[in-house]
């Protein structure tokens, strides 16, 4: 998958971009430790990929300004 076309992510999709189980994605969001998602129908939850990309880059302390 390419995640410069892809913007949203369902949480299975969104798992396997992570390598993390869909368990633990619902899990760290009801905690408040993971983005939080957006609902576009009462059965469609999405997260952005790209505050899903800033959140893990920051979670391991990498700069976004580096040059």
């Amino acid at each position: 998958m390419n995640t410069e076309t892809k913007m949203y992510y369902r949480a299975k999709e969104l798992a396997d971009y992570l390598g993390i189980g869909e368990s633990t994605i619902w899990h760290k969001t009801k905690a408040g430790e993971f983005p939080k998602p957006t609902q576009v129908s009462p059965n469609v939850t999405v997260w952005n990929i790209a505050e899903v990309n800033e959140f893990m880059a920051n979670k391991k302390g990498v700069s976004h300004e580096q040059g």
